[in-house]
């Protein structure tokens, strides 16, 4: 992390200035222009909760894949015991005429 902070310290006015261009009013606040510090800390806490959002969606896809493969297990044990129970079920029994 300590690297990824020091290459945004390094290169924050340029990352500024690609924020301003999508965006005028990015770093003003009531038509005040943001002071560094203060631009920084938005970017910091947007980025946050971005990077908080895409952790949520993963967990809940993670939590939906885990589900799907307990049920395809518990799928596969049910059809295989199905499975050695028509055989046993024809091996003991009788043919009936």
């Amino acid at each position: 992390m300590e690297s990824i902070n020091g290459e945004s310290e390094k290169n924050f006015p340029e990352l500024r200035n690609q924020m301003e261009a999508q965006d005028a009013n990015y770093c003003r606040s009531n038509n005040v222009p943001m002071t560094d510090d203060e631009c920084r800390a938005k970017f910091t806490k947007e980025l946050e909760d971005n990077l908080m959002t895409v952790g949520i969606v993963a967990l809940i896809v993670t939590f939906g894949l885990f589900a799907v493969i307990l049920l395809t297990f518990r799928i596969i044990r049910q059809l295989k015991s199905d499975d050695e129970e028509v055989w046993l079920r024809a091996r003991c029994l009788p043919d009936l005429p």
